[in-house]
């Protein structure tokens, strides 16, 4: 978005929301299955019942996936669903984004406020140490495929 707001380029938006939706599409078959595996190997080493399925299967992935699937129904034809407007429609999905904002506000506010530094002593440096170096590793391969590909992409688009 930052980038699309200071180079007046919409088509960096569209990509970006693409890739992120593609991404977190893949979540949907990626987090059950790991849930499955696990609790498959877990049962395994302990000799213990199955567990059901469905109890390896996270709520926010079934929430997504639902809210998901409404939005794209929402989206087809003329009238949403039917019967509203596009102009109730686009209101509906505006009161839902800024609830959706919020509430991911107080998330990241209640991570923030439930980080202790005594934990973070506890665990150690080498954990900290790591998760630094694995954030300034995504941020410079990150920065250094933007200076390579930006610009031949914004040409190619024609920008």
């Amino acid at each position: 978005m930052m980038y699309e707001a200071q180079y007046n380029a919409p088509v960096a938006l569209d990509i970006a929301t693409v890739t992120k939706l593609v991404r977190n599409l893949c979540m949907i078959a990626v987090i059950p299955l790991v849930g499955i595996l696990y609790g498959e190997a877990q049962s395994e080493n302990m000799q213990g019942s199955r567990p059901k399925w469905w109890t390896m299967v996270p709520w926010f992935i079934i929430g997504f996936a639902m809210m998901s699937a409404l939005r794209t129904v929402g989206d087809l034809g003329d009238r949403a669903f039917g019967f509203l407007d596009a102009s109730q429609w686009d209101a509906m999905i505006g009161i839902i984004r800024a609830m959706a904002e919020r509430c991911l506000l107080i998330a990241m506010a209640a991570v923030g406020l439930t980080s202790m530094f005594a934990g973070i002593r506890e665990i150690g440096l080498r954990p900290f140490a790591l998760g630094l170096f694995a954030a300034a590793l995504i941020g410079s391969v990150s920065l250094g495929l933007i200076s390579v590909f930006a610009r031949p992409l914004i040409l190619a688009v024609g920008l």
